[in-house]
């Protein structure tokens, strides 16, 4: 009786419908389906480097905080602590990003890399390591000369493009190098190559397109060009300051008496001793410029070995002394 009454309760109530699916569900696959986009459009490769993880987290910021992204030395220096403490390892992306969940919401999740990806973590494990063992052998096999050799879509082109699939090596390093072809089909190369000195591999990633994962700026040759340009605009403002008559008279006279005030055109000696005129090194200022004879006691690990007594020529701030004229009393 109760059944019956009940199934005819709910033909009179209609059919049953179902609550909407999550509406941050969908927000998030629609995020995750656009930041793999974007990874495919920008050749992003999803691993656990850790250029991979700065780009899906400049993506993220770019959504929740773009204010984190503003001052690029500071946001590096920020990442290199995050990548340090989550970076390299399945759980530790998963745990970053359950923390940015819960800091800016879940609107937007960070993009992750499935636990079935075949690369191998950050801190290898005593089960990959024979496989890793196994594989280097592999690799470093002998290969047949073939296997060296261009592929037909290479050989031959003519393009001196880096990024190109069709690079040919050969034209690069040969004919197109006199020319300046190799400079101008790379114009992202200019402001490098005549600044950085590449003697280290690491050195080479500032040398990478802006949008590829592993490139790495060099913090260094930014912070000195940006204080050569803030250089040059002042002094290109002084100049334009000066009247031509002044602007005349510092042709002739101003570098003549800036030479002079350089330390670059002192004597090494000279150059040395102009700032140790303060503090511990005074005394030995002023019996250099005094031209005083100075005596140095030289001592064993135990004794007195003697003295030397000389004019101090020279000396610097590690108290390292040059003496002429010197006498030695053992």
């Amino acid at each position: 009786m109760n059944e019956e009454s009940s199934s005819s309760s709910s033909k009179r109530r209609g059919p049953t419908t179902y609550p909407p699916p999550d509406a941050s569900a969908a927000t998030d696959d629609a995020t995750e389906a656009s930041l793999t986009r974007r990874s495919k459009n920008d050749r992003i490769p999803l691993s656990l480097g850790k250029a991979s993880l700065r780009i899906r987290l400049e993506a993220y910021y770019s959504l929740i905080s773009p204010a984190i992204l503003s001052d690029r030395t500071a946001w590096l220096r920020k990442y290199d602590q995050i990548y340090e403490k989550y970076g390299g390892t399945h759980s530790g992306e998963r745990k970053l990003a359950t923390k940015l969940a819960k800091k800016y919401g879940t609107a937007v999740r960070l993009l992750l890399v499935s636990d079935s990806s075949s690369l191998v973590p950050r801190f290898p494990t005593d089960s990959n390591r024979s496989n890793d063992l196994a594989n280097t052998r592999k690799s470093n096999l002998p290969r047949d000369e073939s296997w060296y050799q261009l592929r037909k879509e290479e050989a031959g082109s003519g393009i001196v493009d880096f990024l190109s699939s069709r690079f040919d090596p050969v034209e690069a390093l040969t004919g197109a190098s006199g020319r300046g072809s190799v400079a101008r089909a790379n114009p992202w190369m200019e402001e490098l190559l005549p600044k950085t000195i590449l003697d280290n591999i690491g050195k080479c990633a500032a040398l990478l397109p802006t949008d590829d994962p592993l490139r790495k700026e060099n913090h260094l040759q930014l912070q000195l060009r940006k204080s050569a340009a803030s250089r040059n605009s002042s002094s290109q403002q002084n100049q334009l300051a000066l009247g031509t008559a002044a602007a005349a008279e510092s042709v002739q006279i101003r570098p003549t008496t800036l030479r002079k005030q350089t330390n670059h055109d002192l004597h090494p000696f000279e150059a040395i001793a102009s700032h140790l005129d303060t503090g511990p090194h005074s005394l030995l200022f002023r019996l250099r410029r005094d031209r005083k004879r100075a005596r140095v006691v030289v001592r064993y690990v135990n004794m007195v070995r003697g003295t030397i007594t000389g004019s101090l020529v020279a000396f610097d701030k590690h108290m390292n002394l040059i003496l002429r004229d010197a006498e030695a009393i053992a």
